[in-house]
């Protein structure tokens, strides 16, 4: 039945029809198709015609499956699929060999789909919040990789096929249950990001401190008790988050760190006031925390939640001047 002669249709499947009917038109129009929270529970075959889609969001809606002619969308590049149902992936996905944005996030998967596999343009891929416990070892072989999100499963340790994606930028896997920093991510060298907050690791791992291009370490909500001295060696490091851990002190090496802007160290078991930080010109002490990251040239450090004693609030909240004086 032509569009135009559908009855009386729900808003959100009007509009999703509208919208497949402008993707039939021409450039750039039928380049672009979001159906984002249209409460769709399925999808009408007519997608897998629109050949010239490269961008497709399906995201917020309530799909248990995916047709298998989304295989035919041969120039696609993006496809989101977050906050579905899905707990598979059809097999024609393979055939989407352009495709260098994959968003899984929030879905019902426990393992990662053989087709992946063949999705060797990827250069994004967000699996977070499924049902992963062990993430594939051919996951390594997605070499054009530069960003991996695989946060919010319970994994117990990433693969050390990961240490062929050389290309790697961001590699993300909070919120599992990893015990150990794995020794090969210090092979990956255009890593920039590597977050493992809320994890139960313990220390930060000797081979982790000779990367030399790493800038954002976040290792929040672990068990961790020391900062290395080595710490030093990661010279380009701009963000150092370890807050809810159990250090008791900071190395005098911590100044080395010539671009550290943000050091977060909250609810920690810090008991006298770092005399190190003293020596750290133009910082600022933050002790109540917004969750807002500071200015590029604002150098902070969060105390918040230590039972600093040697000094008390007031005097610290005053600022580095201000405690210099207290403690003489």
């Amino acid at each position: 039945m032509p569009f135009d002669q559908l009855p009386d249709l729900p808003p959100q499947i009007e509009e999703m029809w509208a919208k497949i009917a402008q993707a039939r038109g021409p450039e750039p129009h039928n380049q672009y198709l979001n159906l984002s929270a249209c409460f769709l529970s399925e999808l009408p075959e007519e997608i897998g015609m629109l050949s010239g889609l490269k961008h497709l969001d399906l995201s917020v809606n309530h799909l248990q499956m995916l047709p298998e002619n989304l295989g035919n969308l041969s120039d696609l590049q993006l496809l989101d699929l977050c906050f579905n149902q899905l707990n598979s992936l059809p097999k024609s996905l393979s055939k989407l060999s352009k495709l260098n944005t994959l968003k899984l996030l929030g879905n019902c998967l426990d393992t990662l789909p053989e087709q992946v596999r063949q999705l060797t343009a990827l250069r994004c891929l967000r699996i977070q919040q499924n049902r992963f416990k062990s993430l594939p070892s051919w996951l390594g072989e997605l070499c054009e990789l530069t960003e991996l999100d695989a946060s919010g499963n319970t994994l117990r340790k990433l693969p050390n096929s990961l240490q062929k994606l050389k290309k790697l930028h961001f590699l993300l896997a909070l919120n599992n249950q990893i015990s150990a920093i794995p020794d090969w991510v210090a092979d990956l060298p255009e890593l920039q990001w590597l977050g493992l907050d809320n994890n139960k690791i313990k220390q930060i791992s000797p081979a982790l401190l000779s990367h030399r291009s790493l800038k954002h370490l976040t290792l929040g909500r672990n068990q961790i008790s020391q900062i290395p001295a080595d710490i030093r060696k990661m010279e380009k490091l701009e963000q150092l988050l370890l807050h809810h851990n159990a250090l008791h002190e900071l190395p005098k090496s911590i100044l080395d760190l010539q671009h550290l802007r943000r050091l977060d160290l909250r609810h920690n078991r810090i008991r006298q006031f770092p005399i190190i930080l003293l020596h750290w010109p133009n910082l600022k002490i933050d002790l109540e925390y917004q969750g807002k990251a500071p200015g590029v040239k604002e150098k902070v450090v969060f105390l918040e939640g230590n039972p600093i004693s040697d000094v008390p609030t007031e005097i610290m909240a005053q600022g580095i001047p201000a405690i210099r004086a207290f403690l003489g």
